[in-house]
């Protein structure tokens, strides 16, 4: 039991540096860029800014959105050279990354850290960079996703999987074909994802090599300001993709989707079709089918 502001501080500090500490060692190794991506144009920062809801809590820069898109017509043309800068050296100026973070206490025993959500306040301008890269990099990555998955897609739903499982259950229990549902939920989804693999992972996807290189400049020296009372509580953030980051989901999809690759799914699924389903998911939430439990244990 911490007793003190200063006990309460040390605690918060070890809890996160040890979550968002990496637990493994992979390599990088980009490939031959052969190309020059194509600089960030005024139109694409000016649609994205369009796009982000107002009524937002700003970041550590006390920035809104309200500012900016008020003052977007003097505005668009410097933010869309300070990116372009940022794509040219590879990183972003100092600071930018860096997010505030507060602990909003979910349900439980108050004094478990566990039980206290972090809510990321990032900056405007950060937010508006990394949606301007998601939109670019949206469709390679929406192409390498299979059909099973249905988080974070257009024109997809995870309503739509529900009556499909429904239907599966149905006509299983029709035929007498055996069938096994595990649903798995992973913890702290997003805080799990090992940054140093992402890479390799949206280079075997397609993005293009200066937009990762980008993307890891960010990501090298990002750090998570957390605060409690009027302290604050420096966190280097070296795992997971960002909470609150308009990018993030296509990060984790693409990286899960890499994973499952890896995979056998030679024990699972069913014969849908003419086709095997295995699996089903809804952004980080899967659904694994097979026709014996066993399968499970392996």
């Amino acid at each position: 039991m911490c007793r003190t502001k200063t006990e309460i501080s040390r605690l918060i500090k070890q809890f996160y540096e040890e979550l968002y500490t990496s637990r493994v060692h992979i390599t990088y190794t980009p490939m031959p860029v052969k190309d020059e991506c194509l600089p960030f144009l005024e139109d694409e920062v000016d649609a994205a800014l369009k796009t982000m809801k107002g009524g937002r809590t700003p970041g550590h820069d006390r920035i809104t959105i309200e500012m900016v898109k008020w003052g977007s017509r003097m505005l668009i043309p410097l933010i869309t050279e300070l990116f372009n800068q940022c794509l040219h050296s590879g990183k972003v100026p100092e600071n930018m990354a860096d997010s505030l973070t507060i602990l909003l206490h979910k349900k439980g025993e108050p004094s478990e850290l566990r039980n206290y959500r972090p809510i990321s306040l990032l900056s405007v301008l950060y937010k508006l960079l990394t949606k301007v890269i998601s939109k670019r990099v949206e469709g390679v990555l929406d192409a390498e996703q299979p059909r099973e998955q249905a988080g974070f897609r257009k024109n997809y739903s995870t309503i739509d999987r529900l009556p499909a499982i429904n239907e599966l259950i149905e006509r299983c229990s029709e035929y007498r074909i055996p069938l096994y549902i595990a649903f798995i939920d992973f913890e702290k989804a997003f805080d799990i994802v090992e940054t140093n693999s992402l890479w390799n992972v949206l280079q075997e996807q397609g993005v293009e090599g200066q937009l990762i290189t980008l993307l890891r400049g960010i990501y090298a020296s990002v750090q998570s300001m957390f605060k409690v009372g009027e302290t604050t509580i420096p966190v280097k953030i070296c795992r997971g993709v960002r909470q609150g980051d308009t990018i993030s989901p296509k990060l984790f999809t693409a990286t899960l989707e890499h994973v499952f690759r890896k995979l056998s799914w030679n024990d699972f699924g069913l014969a849908v079709n003419g086709n095997l389903l295995t699996n089903l998911r809804f952004a980080d939430d899967v659904v694994l089918l097979a026709k014996s439990a066993k399968n499970y244990k392996r």
